[in-house]
């Protein structure tokens, strides 16, 4: 997994758009998930939680932990991830 974010700041009075994410490894275009957020942060977070339900058809978890099955989803998807900055 590589993470790219990028700043896009765009026109709009919301903040809550302002970082994307993607992972460069795996987005291919329209139905890719992307994070958005008011920060960097916030968009890493909300791609891992997107690719989350993706490796997991159980919607109930804790901290990346699946309550129904017990994986650790962030072990496969933090652990690897390298965070990539548009500047």
């Amino acid at each position: 997994m590589k993470i790219k974010t990028t700043y896009v700041c765009p026109p709009v009075p919301e903040r809550s758009f302002d970082w994307s994410a993607i992972d460069e490894d795996t987005y291919n275009g329209s139905g890719s998930p992307i994070g958005f957020g008011a920060t960097e942060q916030d968009a890493v977070k909300d791609l891992m939680d997107q690719m989350e339900k993706e490796e997991c058809p159980h919607d109930e978890h804790d901290h990346g932990i699946c309550l129904s099955c017990g994986r650790d989803i962030f072990d496969d998807i933090v652990g690897q991830a390298e965070l990539w900055r548009d500047c």
